[in-house]
Formats: structure tokens, sequence, C-alpha cells
């Protein structure tokens, strides 16, 4: 079967123009792109369709740069199926909440029904199950081993995200020896480093990621650009998000620049509809109805006259500050306390909080637990929770600050709550000095 476009609007990449023009098609290949193509000159004119192309647009097929199967609730075939439909051809995929759950033979699952469909996939192997290793509940830790088979029997491309880059940067055994793997291989690796600048972007890269789609503002992506990775421009749920016409206009050269979905799901449903029922509606009983973040079970939870309420299911222990306390491994930075005290000025001033939904309120809690000394951190971290006003509950607040400390394996960067600030407006110096560990 042949097909003849006439008259459409051709987008020509390589010219980055747009042309008037006719597009000839033979059997599922482009046999010529020309300002005009007779279909009297055609030898097969009986199997020939002539499409009216005026008012429409033909592109290249779109490749989206890194996305999620899982994220969109689909299955693979389907996944595969509205992408087509709506002109990206080709995807970069990472399986990494199939493998989160059954392992490697989850990537193999959503690789076999996908196979049947048009979409070209370009499978890469999921490093870092679970993403937060001590925080999650999963299938076990992936290691080289995992992700050999990955590569070596299922065919996969190259390395997923690099998303603990914490572990990438301090070169961290298990993970470095699958980059090491990938680096020898000559292997894509894909980076997931938000916030990760100068020295520690440096060793990130040295480490072999070639790419990113993490990046929050103009300067964060230029850097990243100028150091040789590819920046990958996706849409995110900030509410300010960095603009990619900026980005562009000062770049200057787009051969390293792509654009990717990260994944098809809504989240500002997430965001607007979960998080805040949880801080709004939901009357959280005891720490370890919050601790399904660092791998406890799901609290269950009963509807009343449409409210979520928590149904209390572990009785209220008494608060033994002593054994925190006299612990040896919590840190002693001085830095961070005096880091964190000046973001609490300025929070007060503005009356604006970073604990204002339920997510936040766990990350600054096990941020402060690994970095800061309990005596000074739980005042802290209370000061902090005490900025949500009503929605504050002091008790519940100090179990969780507890627990974070408890529980603690002091992976969880400072970077997190100097994040959550800025996006509240905060102007933070860091002041780049010592720790003053003792």
């Amino acid at each position: 079967m042949s097909l003849l476009i006439k008259h459409a609007a051709i987008a020509d990449v390589l010219e980055n123009e747009i042309k008037t023009g006719d597009i000839y098609i033979k059997d599922g290949r482009f046999e010529k792109i020309a300002e005009h193509i007779d279909a009297g000159e055609i030898e097969e004119k009986e199997h020939l369709t002539v499409i009216n192309g005026e008012g429409l647009t033909a592109l290249p097929g779109l490749i989206d740069a890194h996305t999620h199967v899982e994220l969109s609730m689909l299955s693979s075939a389907s996944f595969a199926e509205a992408l087509i439909q709506n002109g990206t051809t080709a995807a970069v995929l990472d399986p990494h909440d199939a493998v989160n759950v059954l392992g490697h033979k989850g990537a193999k699952y959503l690789m076999e029904e996908m196979k049947e469909t048009e979409l070209t996939p370009v499978w890469m192997a999921s490093p870092c199950v679970p993403s937060a290793p001590g925080y999650e509940d999963c299938y076990g830790q992936v290691m080289l081993s995992d992700v050999k088979v990955m590569v070596e029997e299922y065919g996969m491309y190259g390395i997923a995200e690099a998303m603990d880059y914490n572990r990438v940067i301090a070169k961290e055994a298990s993970l470095k020896e699958i980059l090491d793997y990938g680096k020898e291989k000559g292997l894509k690796i894909d980076g997931h480093a938000p916030g990760v600048l100068g020295a520690d972007l440096d060793t990130y890269i040295a480490a072999g990621v070639s790419s990113d789609h993490e990046s929050v503002t103009v300067e964060e992506m230029l850097e990243k650009f100028r150091k040789g990775m590819y920046v990958i421009i996706r849409r995110g749920s900030l509410k300010e998000p960095a603009s990619a016409k900026e980005f562009l206009d000062k770049a200057g050269d787009s051969d390293h620049i792509l654009l990717s979905t990260d994944g098809c799901i809504t989240a500002k449903d997430m965001a607007e509809h979960l998080q805040e029922s949880l801080m709004e509606n939901v009357a959280i009983a005891t720490i370890g109805d919050v601790m399904d973040l660092v791998g406890e079970e799901l609290d269950e939870f009963k509807h009343y006259d449409g409210e979520r309420k928590a149904k209390a299911t572990r009785p209220t222990v008494e608060l033994d500050w002593n054994q925190i306390v006299g612990k040896a491994d919590y840190p002693l930075s001085n830095h961070y306390r005096f880091v964190l005290s000046n973001i609490c000025k300025k929070l007060v001033k503005r009356n604006a909080s970073i604990t204002d939904n339920y997510a936040n309120w766990v990350k600054v809690a096990f941020a402060i637990a690994s970095n800061i000394h309990p005596v000074k951190g739980k005042e802290l971290f209370l000061k902090l929770c005490r900025l949500d006003g009503d929605r504050h509950d002091e008790q519940k607040s100090e179990r969780l600050i507890f627990e974070a400390y408890a529980k603690t394996n002091h992976e969880v960067g400072f970077g997190t709550i100097i994040y959550l600030a800025r996006e509240k407006g905060l102007n933070i110096n860091t002041g780049g000095g010592s720790s003053n560990q003792g």
C-alpha cells in the first residue's frame, strides 16, 4: 500500500523551518519528500491513497527521553498505543516501579507485553531499587547481578536513572559497581540529580552519568549543559518551574537538550488531593501511622461522614529521649544547626511553613535527624511545626522527630530543607563552612 500526502506543512528539524510540500510513503517507509510530487509518476497507482494535508503539520515521530510505564496506570500495550496515537513513536523507559515490586522479572513482564506494539521502546535497567534504602519496603536491593540480567539477557539498552545521587557521590560500593559496569560496557547511564552542582556534580558525571531530568532552575540546567550532560526538560509539579525558553535561549545549542514526561500521571491531583487531605482531614494517631515512608505497614483508614479519620492501631509509647541523645553516632554539626536556626527566623517573619503537608513534615524530620544532634534538632523541628498553626499537634510532631532519630541512617541530605525553604521564597545562604564535627 502507498500513501501520498499533498500540501502539508512539513517540519524540517534540521533547517529549523516549516515548508509546504508533499510526502510519499510506500510500504510504511518514506520514499520521497518534495515541494511537489505528481501522483501520475507513482507506479502502483491502484494501491495509492491520496490525502489532502492542507491545514495539517507533518513532523518526525516524537521521542520521550525518559518515562515510566507504571505511572500511567496502563498496561504496556495500552501505554504504547496511547503514545503512538499522539505522535510519540519511541520512548526511553525505566521500569523502576515494576522492579521495585518484582525484581528484574517485573521489567521482563513489561517488555514482553510491549513487543507486539508499534512503539519503539528503549528499555533501561533500573539501578536504584530501593530509591531510598532503609525508608521503604520493596523486592530487595538491586545488585550488579540483577542489572546484568536486564542488560545481557533481556537486551536493555543502558542503565536507568541513578536517582540515589547521594550514594553515587559517596561512591557507595554496590551502586558504584553497577555504574562501573555500565561504563565498561559503553552503556548510556541516565541521571536524576536535583540541586546537585559544583564538585558534587563533577563526581556525579565522573561516575558515568550522562543526562539529567531533574533541574529546578535555569542556572542548574546551564551548569549541567555546559559540563556536557544531556539536559532533559520535563513538565513538573513545581509552582514556578524553570523557564525552558530562557534555558534554550541561553544554551544556544540544542544538540544536548531533550524532552520527556517522566511519567504520565496528574501530579496536581496527587499533591492537592492526597497530601493536603492527609494533613487537613486525617487525624494521625501515632507516628506509626506515617511510617509507611520508612518501611512500616500502612494503618487502616475508615470513612465517617465523608471525612477521613485515622484509626489508631498502636499504643502510645513514652518517648525516652535519653536513649536517643546518648547514642554516639548522631551528628554534631554546628553549621547545619546555624543554617536551620536562620531558616526558622525567616519563616517566622514571613508566617510561612515548610512542614505544611504530610510529605514535607516527614522529609524535614528525617533531614534534621540525619544532620543535627537531637538536643537541638528536636527543638528546631518543633519550632518549624508550630508554624503550621491550628494543624500542628505538638505530641505527634515530637513523636515523629523521635522516630526519625531512632531510625535514621544519616542518608537524607540537608539540601532537602534548603530546597523547601527556597520554594517558600527564602534566600538561604548556606555559608559553606565546616561542620565542626566533634
